[in-house]
């Protein structure tokens, strides 16, 4: 959708307006698709301006690209001719692009030179919509799909899939799993079920009676891999729930439910123990085609100040790479193997669901990377040191971008 009329200049100033601003000055005009603004020695010029034909959608995101060959000019994008800025920036030579969110329907397109006895120069201004995206939940939805076969406790055949773990005994009480220790140590019961790296995982219960001295800790979970078992939950109180966790090696990974005490006679009981796969918290997909512009951004995530950025952008060999930056520095980058070619069309697509520590876990699925190699630090572990703004106790994207 085309939003500025003659945004290339192609058809001269057709669909642009200009007022002076201060005394007299040279008249704007137009060469080979290129706009000029003079500005004289005193500071006299013009400013050249626009009402997009087209109403924005209020509340949607924009996109506004213009390009400054020379010179140095302010670009603004008004509610009215002069006031009511939903972006106004001041810059010098070379390609910008600037999102905004529309806070009304009517928008003004507008440039004017600043510096004297200059002549501004620019070459395209173009204001285009953002794209939607596929879908929101930040708190993660699970798919539904139980993994602990009968974690509600129905009869023994229920408890007979656990195994016992060090000074403990565990039997059918209540329709709920008892574990009882026989003291000489905490005990407990575990069992292993299998995970696929990359995918996020819930895991949630309940603690329906304990013994007297019993502790608050629940459940521990891990790969059983050789590695620490409570290298995902850590000594966790189902009350605490649900934890997510991200498996990211190919192992099983193991649920260790915990007595409640050392002693002889300390119990737990529990019921409604559950594991499942977690659905996206967020799902972000966008197809994007590559234009031959060395540097192209296809996909972009970042907060409002873009001091914590997850973006996929084109080299100059025309491969693509994945770059999560903090405050401007590389925390990781994974280039895809081969070159994505000129005018082909590709699906990038985001998972991110919030962990019970309140960081970040993403991980891109799209075929387009065959993998992904070392970074500064691994990955993904570099997602957790993005700092993007945490709200309600949970954390939130700020901004989404893609094209």
């Amino acid at each position: 959708e085309v939003l500025v009329t003659n945004g290339d200049f192609s058809d001269g100033l057709e669909g642009w307006t200009y007022v002076e601003n201060g005394g007299p000055a040279p008249a704007p005009y137009v060469i080979d698709r290129v706009l000029y603004i003079p500005r004289t020695d005193v500071g006299d010029t013009w400013v050249l301006r626009q009402l997009l034909t087209t109403a924005l959608v209020l509340g949607a995101s924009y996109r506004l690209k213009f390009t400054v060959k020379q010179g140095y000019v302010r670009v603004r994008m008004g509610v009215t001719a002069d006031s009511g800025n939903m972006v106004s920036v001041d810059r010098a030579a070379g390609v910008y692009e600037i999102e905004f969110t529309a806070s009304s329907t009517t928008a003004w397109a507008y440039f004017r030179p600043l510096l004297n006895d200059q002549i501004v120069q620019v070459e395209v201004i173009h204001v285009e919509r953002l794209l939607p995206y596929a879908g929101y939940d930040l708190t993660g939805v699970s798919d539904g799909v139980e993994l602990i076969e009968g974690g509600t406790f129905e009869g023994q055949a229920d408890v007979d899939l656990w195994t016992e773990r060090g000074a403990a005994t565990i039997s059918l009480i209540d329709d709920a799993l008892h574990i009882d220790s026989s003291g000489g140590g905490y005990g407990g019961a575990f069992r292993d079920f299998e995970t696929d790296p990359g995918s996020v995982y819930q895991l949630s219960g309940e603690q329906v009676a304990k013994g007297g001295g019993a502790t608050d800790v629940d459940v521990f979970s891990g790969p059983n891999n050789g590695a620490s078992y409570n290298e995902f939950v850590a000594a966790e109180a189902f009350v605490d729930g649900p934890f997510f966790f991200l498996p990211t090696t190919a192992a099983l990974t193991r649920v260790d439910l915990r007595t409640g005490g050392n002693g002889v006679g300390e119990f737990k009981q529990f019921d409604n123990i559950s594991l499942q796969r977690v659905k996206p918290g967020v799902v972000i997909e966008a197809v994007a085609v590559w234009g031959g512009t060395d540097g192209q951004i296809a996909f972009r995530l970042s907060d409002d100040s873009v001091a914590n950025e997850i973006k996929v952008h084109r080299l100059n060999s025309g491969t693509l790479r994945l770059a999560i930056l903090k405050d401007g520095g590389l925390l990781y980058g994974s280039d895809a193997v081969g070159a994505w070619p000129d005018n082909t069309e590709a699906s990038l697509r985001l998972e991110m669901t919030d962990t019970a520590a309140g960081t970040f876990y993403a991980l891109f699925l799209d075929s387009v990377f065959t993998g992904l190699g070392a970074g500064p630090i691994a990955y993904p572990d570099a997602i957790t040191q993005l700092d993007f703004a945490p709200v309600a106790g949970a954390k939130s994207i700020k901004a989404i971008n893609a094209r």
